[in-house]
């Protein structure tokens, strides 16, 4: 055996990937015959393979007519350079994040092209690099093509860029994760090898493949995978603002080929590589890309602009007072303090501040963060530095590459975010105290500094005011991110643990959009006829009926501002979110429970209990009693449509909570309690009744009581937009907002669906 095939093993299986499941399969074909010799050839589909022997890309980004164009072909891994089949090559994340990384800061490269033709591939890695191309953008203009395919780990790398091109016949998309448990028992008890584990620790050779998958370990790999998902999900979600997570699930990691993608969103337009190059480089060439604002000259639709009007010959200069102030706020003391005997004027000043921007950008990119400071002080343009970070870095890169040490800052930030939020959620009593946690229980202050150090922030205000308000305006600071999932985990806390009971017995739905949609269902089928020896079996008439239900949106907004961080005042992010969470609840309570209390009109327009539903008692009302309940039941049991009689049986008894305690004690006692003589059998009991009380009913009748059917039959449906029955959080900064501003929507839409699965007691005699 190939020393090498274990290896590959331990990447493919138990492992979850962000990877096209054929191609996975093509790999298990590959490799099951060569890790057991006696194994029996697995067939795999050629679709599987994307690249042919001899037409692999090589490993460095090439430049066309300015554009770096960086090729990524072939299957994606942490850090590979290997081969699994002659026609699947496997790239390293690393490979690509040096590549991007150098054209970053090459002065000859105006604008980046990623050219994907990949089924995907490993999970560890793929995350990193899509954030860093994100956090690239800003440097200079970064776009995706799907020249074939760009598939799971390849899409999310595809998303992360401004703009996602493909070619007519591409595919792009399969939004999930996948991996896959390789049992060789079988195979090793024929060729009659014994394969004994010996380890220490329980978990040790958890998913080994020399025995069946246990339950308790598929379970946990099934909870690592749905993980990810989520992750993937919402990497994706940040990256195109367009898709919502709900609609982004609801593609259920299909691929979608050239049109049917641009009309999902999953991608921007259809191209060739070629046009895509050709349309970027007949923009107009600008020094300096970075400087161009988002959406304007380096975007896809937006006019050129004419130039700007010409400055005045003797342009005034600006006072000390002014360079030091505009500095500083820039984040550039140093550099203020060199400008105060050196004149400026409004233009050369602005110039200076923006190279010092990129400066650092570029530096930061390179891992040269220090270098930055004498590079900006020196006055030197921006491009002219980027050849010195050039040099500099290419005097490092054997002994410690770019691509580890971003890596490695990744995983630090990565690390501070994820320990500055459970400190916090710890604090509210979200989440477990955790003793090793060294962010435990400092002030809001020191954590919004550490998050600003951990994403490399250069100069750090002291004073708290400025800190803070860096801590949520700075492009690379993680802090906005801990507030939000802090939050949102408030909210979500408040909406599971909020006391409401439509839960119980109402049915849920999923809506795609905010248009009407009908829930048909279909007349009962009395019975099956028989069908004699080769005789044709007959087609039933069905007729339809139709529920209408739509969505609404229902939200508030909430802002946390930069005092309540430096007042330590936790409960701004933690109670009040808890507080919009219940009340998403609550609206929807409120909304499903009018229905009843307005005695809102049933499918065939007319009102939910009525004489002529024969779902209504009014004249002899009655009290939650054995014999009222029997009848009621008697009268849902009878019920017929289409002359077929439906049989619906009674699972809930509502009733205000004036009748809770009758209510209970008649559906729960062994005997009648109202019965004249002692002992006598209460045949209530046996109907297994949920009494379920709501404080809304008591505000209409206190008497009124109510029969409702088990959720096998139709009764009110609650639907969500895209099955998302949580609250969702939307955050915004900016200088309109001292702070971050939180939006809690709700999305959902209630509907009667039946009348004969309802019954209704006035309780007045």
């Amino acid at each position: 055996m190939n020393p090498a095939y274990p290896h590959l093993a331990s990447r493919i299986f138990n492992t979850p990937l962000l990877l096209q499941p054929d191609k996975l399969t093509a790999i298990v074909a590959g490799l099951g015959p060569r890790l057991i010799p006696n194994l029996e050839p697995i067939a795999a589909p050629p679709s599987a393979y994307t690249t042919a022997p001899g037409q692999r890309a090589p490993a460095n980004y090439r430049i066309v007519d300015g554009i770096g164009v960086v090729d990524i072909i072939g299957l994606l891994a942490h850090r590979a350079a290997i081969s699994t089949t002659d026609s699947s090559a496997i790239l390293g994340y690393d490979s690509i994040a040096r590549q991007i990384s150098a054209a970053l800061i090459d002065p000859a490269v105006r604008a980046i092209v990623l050219n994907i033709d990949s089924p995907g591939g490993e999970v560890s890695g793929a995350f990193q690099l899509a954030d860093h191309i994100r956090k690239s953008r800003p440097v200079k203009p970064i776009h995706a093509i799907a020249s074939d395919l760009a598939a799971s780990a390849g899409y999310l790398i595809a998303s992360a860029a401004e703009s996602i091109s493909l070619t007519e016949t591409a595919q792009v998309g399969s939004i999930g994760v996948v991996t896959c448990h390789a049992d060789y028992s079988q195979a090793l008890s024929k060729a009659g090898i014994a394969i004994t584990p010996i380890f220490a620790g329980a978990h040790k050779v958890d998913g080994h493949p020399w025995a069946p998958l246990p339950e308790a370990v598929a379970e946990r790999i099934q909870a690592d995978i749905d993980h990810y998902y989520a992750l993937f999900v919402s990497a994706v979600a940040v990256s195109r603002p367009g898709l919502s997570e709900g609609a982004i699930r609801a593609t259920e990691a299909a691929l979608y080929i050239g049109p049917q993608a641009v009309r999902v969103g999953l991608a921007d337009r259809i191209e060739t590589p070629d046009q895509l190059i050709a349309r970027l480089t007949a923009r107009p060439r600008q020094s300096t890309p970075s400087k161009t604002p988002k959406g304007s000259a380096m975007s896809d639709d937006a006019p050129i602009t004419s130039p700007a009007a010409e400055i005045p010959a003797t342009p005034p200069t600006l006072s000390a007072a002014i360079i030091a102030q505009r500095c500083l706020a820039a984040g550039e003391s140093a550099l203020g303090r060199a400008l105060l005997n050196a004149p400026q004027t409004e233009a050369s000043l602005n110039a200076r501040l923006e190279d010092a921007r990129e400066i650092r950008a570029l530096a930061k990119l390179a891992n040269l963060i220090h270098e930055a400071e004498e590079l900006i002080l020196s006055g030197i343009s921006a491009d002219a530095a980027a050849h010195v970070l050039i040099n500099k870095k290419a005097d490092i890169e054997e002994t410690q590459p770019v691509d580890n040490r971003i890596t490695n800052t990744v995983h630090q930030r990565e690390k501070a975010e994820s320990g500055i939020t459970s400190a916090l959620l710890i604090r509210a009593g979200l989440e477990k105290d955790d003793p090793k946690n060294e962010h435990r229980g400092k002030p809001l202050v020191d954590l919004a500094k550490t998050a600003l150090e951990a994403s490399d922030c250069p100069n750090i205000p002291s004073s708290k005011m400025a800190l803070v308000g860096m801590a949520f305006t700075h492009s690379t600071s993680d802090f906005p991110n801990v507030l939000r999932n802090v939050a949102e985990k408030a909210a979500l806390r408040g909406f599971d643990e909020a006391e409401e009971t439509f839960e119980v017995w109402t049915s849920e739905g999923s809506l795609t959009d905010f248009k009407t949609a009908y829930r048909v269902g279909t007349s009962p089928i009395q019975s099956l006829r028989e069908v004699p020896e080769l005789a044709e079996f007959k087609h039933v008439t069905l007729s339809d009926r139709g529920a209408q239900i739509f969505l609404k949106t229902f939200g508030e907004l909430f802002t946390i501002s930069r005092q309540a961080i430096i007042n330590d005042d936790l409960q701004v992010f933690t109670k009040i979110p808890t507080k919009f969470g219940m009340a998403a609840k609550r609206t929807i309570g409120d909304a499903v429970y009018a229905l009843i209390n307005d005695n809102a009109n049933a499918p065939d327009g007319t009102a939910l209990f009525h004489a002529s539903h024969n779902n209504l008692l009014t004249a002899a009302g009655t009290p939650p009693t054995v014999a009222a309940l029997g009848a009621a039941r008697t009268a849902m049991r009878r019920q017929t449509m289409n002359d077929v009689v439906l049989n619906i049986t009674p699972s809930y008894l509502l009733v205000p909570v004036t009748l809770e305690d009758t209510a209970t004690t008649v559906t729960g006692a062994i005997y009648d309690p109202g019965a004249t003589t002692l002992q006598q059998p209460n045949p209530v009991l046996q109907y297994r009744l949920k009494v379920v009380s709501d404080p809304r009913l008591d505000a209409v009748s206190t008497a009124a009581w109510y029969l409702v059917a088990g959720k096998m039959f139709d009764t009110i449906e609650v639907a969500y937009l895209d099955g998302q029955k949580t609250p969702y959080l939307e955050q915004q900064a900016g200088l309109s907002v001292d702070g971050v501003t939180h939006k809690v929507r709700m999305d959902f839409g209630v509907s009667i669906l039946e009348h004969r699965t309802f019954y209704m007691n006035d309780g007045n005699p």
